[in-house]
C-alpha cells in the first residue's frame, strides 16, 4: 500500500504531490489529460496570452490616435494560435518533469474509486493510505436545443480561424474575458447575460462601470434575456433569444459556469458525499466523509480559482505530513478578470459590507489616463 494517491493534476493536485513527496512520501499522481489542468490548458494561461495579444490591437489603435502610422499591420490569427499552443504545451511539460523530479510517480488515465482506499487507473488497481481528489471543475452545458451546437472555453482554444461574428452565452469572468478578447480582435461580438449586469456577485459600482465601457468597445449586449435554442444556418448559427430576437452568427460560444468534474470518479462507490451540485462535501481539514479520503480546488464548495487551490493543497500536505502549519485565510481573496479594460477587486461588496456593519460609507474616484485626451 503506498501512502497517497492524488487523483488529478491540476493546480491543486500538482501542489499536494509535489509537497507530499517532499515531505518523504510515496505519492502517485493521477491525471487522464494533459498536466496542469485548466489553468494551464484550457484556462488562466492561454487565456492571458490571448489578452495580451488583443490588448495589442487596441494599442496599436491608441497609437494611431497618438501619431503613430499603422495603417499597413496585419494579424494572423493561425500564427498566434500556434505560438499560445506551444507554450501551453512546454508548460505543461515543465509540470510533468518536475512532479517527477521531485519522485512523484505519474499514471496517465482516468481515475476511479472501486472503494475509500482503492482506485481503478490503467487496468491496474492501486491502494493507499490517502487518497486526496483535487478533479477541479468541467464547463457547463446550455440546457437547450441545440446546446451540441456551441462551443465552449475549451473549444475557443482550439480553433482553427477567427470567426466574423460570435454570440457568447454568459455573464462571467470566463465569457466576458473571451467576448473582450474576440471583440478586440475585430469580432462582430454580442454577449447575451441571465442578469441585468455583468458579474454576478462583484460590487454594482465594478459591475455597472465595466458593463459600459465593454459596450462602449463595441459588444452587444442582451441583458436579462436567456437563450431558448440554437439552429444552425447556412452561414453559421443562429441564437433564438427568450424575447423573440434572432441573433446570427459564425459561432456561438457558452460560458456560463462550471461545475465540479466529479460525476465519473464513483464517489457513490466509496461513499463519498457531494451536494446536489456535484461538489464534495469537506470539513475544515478537507477531509471527507471517509476518513482517508480528501479533496481540495474547484471540486469541493470553495472559491474556484487557482492561487485558493494551490493554498488549499500546500495547507493540507503541510497539515497531513508535517509538524508545521502552512497558514492560510481565505476570509478576503483578491481577484482578477482579464476583461478589456481589466477589473480587479478584494474583500467585501458594498452589498456584502452592508450585511455585516450597521454604517458603511463609499467613496468613488475616476481617473482618467492620458492617452484618452
Amino acid at each position: 500500500m503506498i501512502d497517497l494517491i492524488v487523483i488529478g493534476g491540476g493546480s491543486a493536485g500538482l501542489a499536494a504531490a509535489k509537497k507530499a513527496a517532499e515531505f518523504g512520501q510515496n505519492v502517485v499522481l493521477c491525471e487522464e489529460d494533459a498536466m496542469g489542468g485548466t489553468c494551464v490548458n484550457y484556462g488562466c494561461v492561454p487565456k492571458k496570452i490571448w489578452h495580451s495579444i488583443a490588448h495589442f490591437k487596441q494599442s496599436l489603435q491608441l497609437a494611431g490616435d497618438h501619431g503613430w502610422h499603422v495603417d499597413d499591420v496585419s494579424f494572423s490569427w493561425s500564427e498566434a494560435a500556434q505560438k499560445c499552443r506551444d507554450y501551453v504545451v512546454r508548460l505543461s511539460r515543465r509540470h510533468h518533469e518536475t512532479c517527477v523530479q521531485a519522485g512523484v510517480n505519474i499514471l496517465n488515465g482516468r481515475a476511479t474509486f472501486l472503494d475509500s482506499s482503492t482506485i481503478s487507473i490503467q487496468n491496474q488497481t492501486i491502494r493507499a493510505k490517502k487518497i486526496l481528489v483535487a478533479v477541479g471543475s468541467a464547463s457547463n452545458h446550455l440546457a437547450i436545443e441545440g446546446t451540441e451546437l456551441c462551443d465552449h472555453s475549451t473549444d475557443f482554444f482550439h480553433w482553427d480561424t477567427l470567426p466574423d461574428s460570435v454570440v457568447v452565452v454568459g455573464g462571467g469572468y470566463i465569457a466576458i474575458e473571451l467576448a473582450s478578447i474576440l471583440n478586440a480582435l475585430g469580432v462582430d461580438t454580442h454577449l447575451v447575460i441571465r442578469k441585468d449586469y455583468v458579474l454576478s456577485g462583484f460590487d454594482a459600482d465594478l459591475r455597472h462601470h465595466l458593463q459600459a465601457l465593454l459596450v462602449k468597445r463595441g459588444i452587444t449586449m442582451y441583458p436579462n434575456m436567456n437563450v431558448e435554442r440554437v439552429e444552425t444556418d447556412p452561414n453559421g448559427f443562429v441564437t433564438c433569444l427568450s424575447d423573440g430576437q434572432f441573433l446570427y452568427s459564425t459561432k456561438v460560444l457558452q460560458a456560463i459556469g462550471r461545475s465540479p468534474n466529479t460525476a465519473s470518479l464513483g464517489c457513490d462507490v466509496a461513499g463519498i458525499e457531494c451536494d446536489d451540485f456535484g461538489a464534495i462535501k469537506v470539513d475544515a481539514d478537507y477531509r471527507t466523509s471517509q476518513p482517508s479520503v480528501f479533496a481540495i480546488g474547484d471540486c469541493i464548495d470553495a472559491p474556484r480559482l487557482t492561487p485558493v487551490a494551490i493554498a488549499q493543497a500546500r495547507q493540507w500536505a503541510y497539515h497531513q505530513f508535517s509538524r508545521k502549519e502552512f497558514l492560510a485565510d481565505f476570509k478576503c481573496i483578491p481577484t482578477a478578470v482579464f476583461a478589456l479594460p481589466e477589473a480587479a477587486t478584494v474583500g467585501m461588496s458594498q452589498a456584502e459590507a452592508e450585511k455585516v456593519f450597521e454604517s458603511v460609507s463609499v467613496s468613488v474616484r475616476r481617473f482618467y489616463p492620458l492617452t484618452s485626451a
